[in-house]
């Protein structure tokens, strides 16, 4: 739970996209976001441009997060990670979390042309960060 209050920290006013809930604007449910042991699933390796809204499970048996970053043009993920996402290499659209076998808050984010990528950054047992084991998921919107 430290990154989630290290999370909420960064984030700081306006920041926290998340939403509970919130129906597909076409009235079709938003995709959803399968979080597991350490991997995703569920998420297109492209999206539209526009107002996007994921659901997010948490199929594991541990907890899990996810966060929407914009991979900032002229910066990888890896800057981003390395920066525990802090500076100019990459935007937190949005965050949520969920137990296990629980569903967490809808993420709503405008989502303009570029890269971005998942990830959870809660620790394991012996304290790695999931995405340091494989809890990423790319996609680019064209």
């Amino acid at each position: 739970m430290r990154s989630l209050l290290t999370l909420m920290s960064l984030l700081g006013a306006g920041l926290l996209a998340a939403t509970g809930g919130a129906a597909a604007q076409s009235g079709d449910d938003p995709p959803t976001v399968v979080a597991s042991e350490y991997a995703y699933a569920g998420v297109e390796p492209e999206q539209p441009k526009g107002t996007a809204r994921f659901a997010f499970r948490n199929a594991g048996k541990e907890t899990h997060e996810a966060i929407l970053l914009r991979i900032n043009p002229g910066h990888t993920l890896k800057e981003a990670l390395d920066a525990q996402l802090e500076g100019k290499a990459a935007k937190v659209l949005g965050f949520t979390y969920a137990a296990p076998g629980k569903r967490g808050k809808t993420i709503r984010a405008k989502l303009t042309t570029g890269r971005y990528a998942f990830i959870c950054m809660i620790p394991d047992r012996k304290k790695r960060p999931h995405h340091s084991l494989g809890q990423i998921a790319r996609f680019r919107v064209r």
